[in-house]
């Protein structure tokens, strides 16, 4: 472990059972900025670290200064370990954001240096590419150098959704389950508008 890494863990107060993860490392770079008083360390280390190796040195910084950005600079990029820090950041995003709870079941693959998610319909491939370049940038602080994220339209998701919509010619009637309010007929109105949608 470089000696300016050393002085900072020590400063900071990480428990000594982590320094193990930290012997081939030491601080490249810390960048301040006075406008906002954002700090961005970036460390060096030969491999990528645990994800909870990453939040408690994360913690440890945050405590010491206001706004932190940890960068790793590694050197032998283990990518296979890429969908667990995947699907972390988008448990976080889930706890902002609800709409993104549908994601967080999703089979994800890795090919290449590239991550697969299936989006299950254009709803949810928007909300993810709203989110894409985001994850990719916290991919990359992680250690993830040269990442990607492709997303794929996927009907597979939906098939039981699908065999209903094909059988519904074999119905004689449907029931609309609206909450109708207001004027009687704004109510019928609605629940025409539902089936028309629905269909």
């Amino acid at each position: 472990m470089g000696d300016k890494l050393n002085k900072l863990i020590k400063e900071v107060g990480l428990k000594e059972e982590y320094y193990t993860y930290f012997k081939d490392s030491d601080v490249i770079k810390v960048i301040v900025y006075d406008d906002n008083e954002q700090y961005d360390f970036i460390i060096s280390n030969k491999f990528i670290l645990p994800l909870s190796v990453y939040n408690e040195l994360l913690l440890c910084l945050k405590k010491c200064f206001n706004n932190v950005r940890l960068y790793i600079d590694v050197k032998d990029i283990d990518y296979s370990l890429v969908t667990e820090y995947f699907s972390s950041i988008l448990k976080d995003i889930a706890l902002d954001m609800a709409k993104y709870n549908v994601f967080l079941d999703r089979n994800i693959t890795l090919v290449d240096k590239t991550l697969r998610i299936d989006a299950y319909n254009k709803v949810e491939c928007t909300n993810l590419i709203t989110i894409k370049n985001d994850i990719i940038n916290k991919l990359k602080c992680y250690g993830f150098k040269d990442i990607d994220i492709d997303i794929n339209l996927s009907l597979d998701g939906n098939k039981d959704l699908i065999n209903q919509i094909e059988n519904i010619k074999n119905y004689d009637s449907m029931l609309v389950l609206s909450h109708f309010k207001g004027h009687p007929m704004g109510g019928f109105g609605g629940a025409l508008k539902n089936i028309s949608i629905g269909l």
